[in-house]
């Protein structure tokens, strides 16, 4: 029996949920689990396929463990289906939590449908953050456990045109495992946390990758990860991210440490992952550029060079810009920046009387004559015929710009925060972004024209927040989904443009309290500021289709990355905001 599972109740009656435990990675770690003794709680969505798996561990020469199973379809799951989930889990004395279970889906997004994507976010991120959530509570009470989430290199490492939203929710387990386990870490709880970064494993969701030397079956792969407990091997220097099967952790560790993202993403893009190791090994000599040179080609980003004039995208045409999350602070700029500059404006947001009060600020500013038009719609709870009501009022518009604005966050520790607030933030900062491009992106690609913004954060990868786990991982899916979609839409030669933006703090925006300062701008230098370095990636240099062009947030992103400052600087959001819930609570 492995000691390091001994830890969480191995041998001593806990039981190992697994998700997506009817076949593959998930079944291997049935098997697996229950070999070192585990009971296990089997749940996928196929009866058929679970009762298949139960009858394999019943039938384990020498293993006696107990066995229940619970069909459930994360793609589609109801709240009543969640309850009952939570009230058969909530007796059992649980040691490991496996979020295994994922979907995907390879095509071009412009040509993608909404309702796939959305169940893509729903059993990738939502059905992650729910499950855990029912879990988790009981583990810290225990003061014992281990939540391990099933990761992907596209999810960073790689990131993958054609496969933009799930390449996006494995980048989102990342940082949000990051911020929940420094969340715990802080709690000084025995409560471990980590994300399983793996690459092609046969059986899994590849189905073409056949076992060889450098690809495992899931036998290979899952006993590399049950053996290295804690180990971060090829994600070495990344806290609670571990990568233990030997070919993915060398390709991660190399790809990572010579800047040759662009490169492995090409070479999975192209269907050559087998050699794709072989071909980062060969390179082990070449670096992209240094240090001086890239400080110095984003100082001149910030300085000197002009970004990319947005009549090319139509402004003073009659082309419109939509911009969500209108109603105020940056959304509320970005709509009179963008109308200055000659877009006519379609204003989103959930309060009519607030967009009133904006469009009228719009119909007022002196020598501007733009068009304005406002749609009132709640992003955390719209449903099917809202949005179908949103497409037919879009269609008809020449679209030259999408502003993602909206976003929501919460500051609480996951384990007691409500799973409603959680898979609100997902509806909104996600799912909402995906929708509402996919409305918009058909019609840019038609005219060959065309900009899509998102609004991101330094939370998102830079500097993972503990107390906002899932808000700080809802924007790393914005970074990897940008950068896949970014790359589809190079590889078609499309003249549409995709950029997510590195936001630190803005007064004014989603950080109450904060004042503008010299380091600090108000929403009308940020926008000014994106709006006038539109295609430069100032202090994101180095990474494509992710801008950063405010000089004291780009500065912050250069230093903690090239320094590998990360997880320095996810310590210091955390205690600030850890200090900011104590004044709350005094004040209440």
């Amino acid at each position: 029996m492995c000691a390091c599972l001994k830890k969480y109740g191995a041998g001593n009656g806990a039981w190992a949920v697994v998700t997506g435990a009817s076949g593959g990675i998930g079944r291997e770690f049935a098997l697996q689990l229950a070999k070192k003794g585990f009971n296990v709680a089997l749940l996928g969505r196929s009866t058929s396929k679970l009762d298949t798996v139960s009858n394999e561990l019943a039938a384990l020469p020498g293993v006696k463990v107990s066995v229940t199973q619970h069909a459930i379809d994360l793609a589609g799951a109801k709240d009543e289906e969640w309850a009952a989930l939570e009230k058969a889990l909530s007796s059992l004395n649980i040691g490991v939590l496996v979020n295994n279970a994922g979907i995907n889906r390879v095509a071009p997004y412009v040509a993608g449908d909404g309702k796939v994507q959305a169940e893509i976010v729903n059993v990738n991120v939502t059905a992650v953050l729910r499950l855990t959530s029912i879990v988790l509570p009981g583990m810290v009470a225990r003061n014992r456990g281990l939540v391990v989430s099933t990761g992907s290199l596209n999810g960073g490492a790689a990131p993958m045109p054609l496969t933009t939203v799930y390449s996006g929710s494995k980048a989102f387990l990342v940082t949000w495992t990051q911020a929940l386990g420094i969340e715990l870490a802080k709690m000084k709880s025995a409560v471990d946390v980590a994300v399983i970064n793996a690459g092609y494993v046969a059986g899994g969701m590849a189905v073409e990758a056949k076992p060889s030397f450098v690809t495992p079956d899931g036998e290979r792969f899952v006993r590399a990860v049950l053996g290295r407990i804690g180990l971060p091997v090829g994600a070495i220097g990344r806290r609670f991210v571990w990568t233990p099967y030997w070919s993915h952790a060398l390709l991660e560790f190399f790809v990572r440490s010579l800047g040759l993202e662009t490169l492995a993403a090409n070479a999975t893009y192209a269907g050559s992952y087998p050699v794709t190791s072989a071909v980062v090994f060969l390179m082990g000599a070449y670096v992209l550029g240094n240090f001086s040179l890239k400080f110095v080609r984003m100082l001149l980003q910030l300085t000197v060079r002009r970004g990319t004039n947005l009549s090319k995208y139509g402004a003073g045409t009659g082309a419109w810009a939509v911009v969500t999350g209108a109603t105020g602070g940056i959304g509320r700029e970005f709509a009179l920046q963008l109308a200055k500059k000659g877009f006519n404006v379609v204003l989103l947001g959930r309060t009519p009387s607030k967009l009133e009060t904006v469009s009228k600020e719009l119909a007022t500013l002196p020598g501007v004559k733009v068009t304005t038009t406002q749609y009132t719609i709640d992003f955390a709870s719209a449903r099917d015929e809202e949005w179908a009501a949103l497409e037919k009022a879009l269609l008809p518009l020449d679209i030259g710009v999408l502003v993602n604005n909206a976003g929501i966050s919460r500051i609480a520790p996951f384990a007691a925060d409500d799973d409603k607030d959680q898979a609100e933030i997902v509806a909104v900062n996600v799912t909402a972004v995906l929708r509402l491009t996919s409305i918009v992106l058909p019609g840019m690609v038609a005219r060959n024209r065309g900009l899509v913004l998102s609004i991101g954060s330094l939370s998102g990868g830079v500097a993972p927040i503990a107390l906002s786990s899932v808000y700080s991982a809802s924007k790393a899916f914005l970074v990897t989904w940008t950068q896949g979609l970014g790359d589809e839409l190079a590889r078609t030669r499309s003249a549409v443009g995709v950029a997510v933006i590195n936001v630190g703090y803005v007064a004014g925006g989603m950080a109450d309290g904060v004042d503008a300062s010299f380091m600090t701008p108000n929403g009308e230098r940020f926008v000014r500021a994106v709006l006038g370095r539109i295609g430069l990636a100032g202090g994101a240099i180095g990474r494509r289709f992710v801008w950063n062009p405010y000089w004291s947030h780009a500065l912050l992103e250069f230093f903690v990355r090239s320094f590998g400052l990360e997880t320095f600087a996810a310590g210091v959001m955390t205690d600030s905001l850890s200090k900011a819930l104590e004044e709350r609570a005094k004040t209440k």
